[in-house]
């Protein structure tokens, strides 16, 4: 293994955690926005075309990662947990 190959791994795992973060914000303020129109009694349609959305985005991302490598993969779903902690203590402020 090379010097090149070692920083390439190197800047692979907070890259796909930092992505991670960022899809998992996304995904959970998507979320957060679905149950709002869901409550709110706007129909059936858009709730519906938001999950859908919601979750073929955070599948073609996790792939993307899965096929760069298993440390990708780890980086990115470690930036997702902390996205789910971020939202989850949002919600019990009740932002």
């Amino acid at each position: 293994m090379n010097d090149d190959a070692l920083v390439s791994i190197a800047s692979l795992v907070p890259l796909s955690t930092l992505i991670g973060l960022g899809l998992g914000l996304l995904h959970f303020r998507a979320l957060h926005r679905t149950v709002a129109q869901l409550a709110g009694g706007c129909g059936w349609l858009r709730p519906v075309g938001l999950t859908l959305t919601r979750f073929a985005g955070t599948s073609v991302v996790l792939a993307v990662m899965a096929r760069l490598g298993p440390l990708a993969l780890l980086g990115g779903l470690l930036g997702f947990l902390l996205a789910r902690e971020v939202a989850l203590r949002a919600a019990r402020r009740g932002d």
